[in-house]
């Protein structure tokens, strides 16, 4: 009778940079915090900063995830 894969066979190889699989929300993080708070100290227009930043996220999400894939079967 043949043993069952364990998990750690299973395990598909990552094809993104340490970079980007470690960093990407830490720093839309620190970028989004940061350009939150400039934009309250220069008494700036709040509501449109916050829309280009979550358009600019998303945008940063979606390119990430198109160039490296988490799971191909999907497509």
């Amino acid at each position: 009778m043949k043993r069952a894969a364990s998990h750690r066979n299973d395990h598909k190889e990552r094809k993104a940079p340490w970079v980007v699989t470690w960093l990407t929300w830490p720093i839309l993080f620190a970028f989004n915090v940061g350009l939150a708070l400039l934009e309250i100290s220069w008494r700036g227009n709040y509501s449109s900063v916050l829309t280009a930043l979550l358009i600019s996220d998303v945008v940063v999400l979606v390119s990430l995830e198109f160039l490296f894939p988490f799971d191909v079967s999907g497509r």
